[in-house]
């Protein structure tokens, strides 16, 4: 399943199926368990995600469930691990949960730890000098953004800036780069930086062609700063090419000059991994799972550095989740059976639909502490195949989109591992999402 917390729309589910064969052939639904296989379950998960280690059945009866014996509690695993929930990494140790597990976990939860109040504040207070600064001095206020959500949350933080083609333009001057051989004043090369409105900046090369000295290029830039604040790309470049294109405009040499030289500067520039930033990696080596293991720290190397499919992963939570707010929908999660329907988990749901939130509050998975905050609704969830090649290092990624249709929609959220704690990092995630946003419209 692709969205992990939204209630799912039936046009991403040809996209989720291939991306999750086994969800395809056979999706989670926690309605087929037992109340008993659902509370043992989820504590089996709520203890792995707190210690990352297999989960035998005498911590679960010491630790959780003092009803029931040990010699009772394995014969439930063993039939979870028929069911494609569990795996036992050795025959002596204990068990660990699947990504069908932590997927049904995650979509079974109704409540989630709030953010603290001093952390939403040190957020928001954070965020608006990073975006004052950035729309002050042309700064990319992606790292420092990333740097503040990594170290809240303790893993891996990824941040993607809105598409160049939605948001507005402020500012585009030209840079003479290299000269001719032998000293000349000809530049052989320029380098185009292109300011936007909520202060990202973007650098593009292109060639001279032709002579461009120091009073010609301030004249060309006070003639391209008349036309270029406030408008996007695709709608400059329409009026770059109606007017060069237009005989009946009688256009002086500098000017034809600034239009062709912004044409060439706005040119299409596909998406790419160069559009993602990502912080705190140490954080993620330093992990036990990762530390002690060659193999699987190199293979979490691997992962981090696609980042094409984390761009993917974070356009497909950008476009989710604006369709998924428009439609004004709840904090509730759904739960997709074998049968193509829906059930809701929300603040009230029927006995047997209800059965999941039941055996989560007695088995003490952090999804349900006193207090807690509702799901927020914005926020995607990945796990397992899901991920991409994220899935090749056991990683999730919690991801949600900053930002509005006036100036652009960007992606935020954290990659760790399968076991991090989703009841707090998801709400983290959804705060962080939100306090982008007012600061891209400094604060309003």
């Amino acid at each position: 399943m692709l969205c992990g917390l939204r209630g799912r729309r039936p046009a991403s589910h040809e996209r989720t199926n291939r991306r999750d064969p086994e969800t395809r052939s056979n999706p989670p639904t926690v309605s087929a368990l037992s109340h008993r296989a659902r509370k043992i379950l989820f504590a089996l998960v709520a203890e792995h995600i707190a210690t990352g280690l297999p989960v035998g059945s005498r911590t679960l009866s010491r630790r959780y469930m003092h009803d029931l014996s040990p010699a009772t509690i394995r014969n439930v695993l063993a039939d979870l691990e028929d069911a494609g929930y569990l795996a036992q990494p050795h025959t002596s140790a204990g068990r660990v949960p699947t990504p069908r597990a932590l997927r049904v976990f995650v979509e079974a939860m109704t409540e989630y730890q709030p953010v603290p109040l001093d952390t939403q504040a040190r957020i928001r207070g954070r965020l608006a000098e990073i975006y004052a600064d950035a729309a002050r001095a042309g700064g990319d206020s992606r790292e420092p953004t990333g740097r503040l959500l990594s170290e809240l949350a303790g893993v891996a933080a990824v941040v993607s800036a809105p598409p160049a083609e939605v948001r507005k333009l402020a500012l585009l001057r030209f840079i003479p780069l290299s000269l001719d051989a032998g000293g000349g004043a000809r530049p052989r090369r320029l380098l185009a930086v292109l300011v936007f409105a909520d202060g990202s900046v973007e650098n593009r090369y292109l060639d001279a062609e032709g002579a461009l000295g120091e009073h010609e290029l301030e004249r060309l830039h006070n003639l391209l700063a008349d036309v270029v604040e406030g408008r996007t790309l695709p709608a400059l470049r329409e009026l770059f090419a109606r007017r060069l294109d237009d005989q009946r405009l009688e256009l002086d040499a500098l000017r034809r000059r600034a239009f062709e030289l912004g044409r060439r500067a706005l040119a299409d520039v596909a998406r790419s991994g160069d559009d993602v930033v990502v912080t705190g990696q140490a954080l993620l080596m330093d992990l036990p799972e990762y530390a002690a293991d060659a193999e699987r720290l190199r293979q979490l190397v691997r992962a981090l550095e696609d980042r094409a499919n984390m761009l993917v992963l974070l356009d497909e939570t950008m476009r989710a989740g604006g369709s998924a707010r428009s439609q004004g929908r709840g904090a509730a999660a759904s739960l997709e059976g074998a049968e193509g329907h829906t059930a809701r988990v929300g603040a009230s749901q029927p006995e047997a639909d209800g059965a999941a939130a039941h055996a989560t509050d007695h088995a003490g998975p952090p999804a349900a502490r006193e207090g807690a905050a509702a799901t927020p609704s914005e926020v995607t969830v990945y796990i397992g195949a899901e991920t991409g090649e994220l899935s090749r290092a056991d990683l999730s990624l919690v991801a949600a989109p900053y930002g509005d249709s006036e100036s652009g929609t960007g992606t935020i959220g954290v990659i760790g591992p399968t076991r991090m704690d989703y009841a707090r990092v998801v709400p983290l995630v959804g705060a962080t999402a939100r306090a982008i946003t007012a600061a891209r419209r400094g604060g309003k």
